[in-house]
């Protein structure tokens, strides 16, 4: 007669039973001496371990205020710095909190919001070996404060709201974007020469890159007033992101309706050539 324990199948269905028994206790533990360490803990207490967990990726944190929120950390005025950092990161807030559905996955992941000069950006953060990956990533934005990063020189004005979603690998040493996928939208784009902004439409753009050793591919279309199609690469090897290169075509037309400021640019279908570092890009005519 042969006994249950004896089976294979059963044995390997009781181990494995055992482990996620386990697993589900250990998780528990971390909360609960989370929940106690956030809870009761001093902020001396809490200081001291943020900057012990930072010094460890060789950076610093320094804060203004910070609020414990159940078992979320509310940070204001916060400064990152460090020598692989070109100049210290300025952030409005931070809130961190456990991501609970990737901790019960014994899989260690953070849910990271946070604001910058009115960038509100959030994702689920987490690492595996020398990778960050950040997933279910948001970012909405007018478009004025992004401007600046891009030093293209513009003879028109530019405004609207720009809003990103997708997923990044990202280097954990220099913030390099290794691997993602990101979808984004310019919506209620206006442009003008001069005076108030026509309204141009709505907009897509695409990043892609699967392999880590190869550049991104972007794609740019739609508009009603102003229609926009563009494709090319960004290379982000330079640890700098003034520093990456985008190549590319960008072709403008006028649509149904052209705003009355860009008439007279837009007689005709106009071709651009993209090119150069983003801190210095070259927009010229083909």
């Amino acid at each position: 007669m042969i006994s249950a324990s004896s089976n294979p199948r059963s044995t390997g269905s009781a181990h494995y039973s055992h482990m996620a028994w386990w697993k589900s206790v250990l998780l528990f533990l971390l909360a609960l001496l989370l929940f106690l360490a956030l809870r009761w803990q001093p902020d001396s207490w809490l200081r001291e371990q943020i900057m012990q967990a930072s010094s460890a990726y060789g950076v610093s944190i320094d804060y203004q205020n910070i609020e414990r929120v159940g078992l979320s950390l509310h940070l204001t005025k916060l400064q990152i710095s460090g020598a692989t950092l070109p100049v210290p990161l300025l952030f409005d807030s931070i809130k961190v909190a456990p991501a609970w559905p990737q901790l019960l996955q014994a899989k260690p992941a953070l849910d990271v919001a946070l604001v910058w000069q009115g960038v509100k950006a959030s994702a689920v953060v987490s690492e595996d070996a020398q990778l960050v990956e950040l997933a279910d990533l948001h970012i909405a934005t007018k478009i004025a404060p992004l401007l600046p990063l891009v030093k293209m020189q513009l003879p028109i004005k530019v405004a609207g709201e720009f809003q990103l979603t997708g997923h990044l690998r990202v280097d954990s040493v220099t913030g390099r974007p290794l691997t993602g996928e990101l979808h984004g939208q310019l919506l209620k784009a206006a442009a003008s020469l001069f005076g108030k902004p026509d309204v141009l439409g709505d907009y897509t753009v695409e990043l892609v890159n699967k392999e880590q050793k190869t550049a991104w591919q972007w794609q740019l279309a739609g508009g009603s007033g102003v229609l926009l199609k563009g494709t090319g690469t960004l290379a982000t090897q330079a640890n700098l992101p003034k520093q990456w290169r985008l190549n590319g075509q960008l072709h403008l037309s006028g649509g149904k309706v052209v705003p009355p400021s860009l008439k007279p640019m837009l007689t005709k279908p106009l071709s651009f050539t993209v090119a150069g570092p983003l801190a210095r890009l070259r927009l010229q005519p083909r």
